[in-house]
């Protein structure tokens, strides 16, 4: 039996729920750090950390609330990334969806793409709808 050498590094293995949870936490925080300049802002001042974060938290998750219009409160800069992080949560709830909702079993990696993943694992139908959802959102 060989000893391990102590400058051996060991793999240390994270879970997916954790890698989820971690990316949806770096995009908010990115998000929040645009949200906050200057550019983005309608008066040219910095926004506070909290409203940043709230922002770019309500973008990511979608929920729709706001305390002010956000017409009013950005600028095109600043409703861009708005715009951005609303696409990413979208995109990543779809993802997510489409990962968990294979059984257990399924050997889908969450990286690939929505493209493989329909001609792979998905009806006729659910392809056709997919294609509908990407035309809207494109004229959207």
């Amino acid at each position: 039996m060989k000893k391990k050498n102590a400058m051996t590094a060991k793999r240390v293995r994270i879970k997916s729920p954790l890698i989820v949870f971690l990316g949806f936490l770096a995009v908010m925080f990115v998000g929040a750090f645009f949200m906050a300049l200057p550019i983005s802002n309608t008066d040219g001042k910095w926004m506070s950390f909290t409203h940043a974060v709230f922002w770019a938290m309500n973008g990511v998750c979608g929920t729709g609330l706001v305390v002010q219009p956000t017409a009013l409160s950005f600028t095109g800069f600043g409703q861009g990334v708005l715009f951005l992080l609303i696409q990413f949560g979208g995109h990543f709830l779809l993802a997510l969806t489409v990962r968990f909702g294979f059984r257990k079993e399924s050997t889908v990696p969450l990286i690939q793409t929505e493209r493989r993943i329909c001609h792979h694992h998905l009806e006729a139908h659910q392809i056709i709808i997919l294609n509908i959802l990407r035309i809207g959102e494109g004229i959207a």
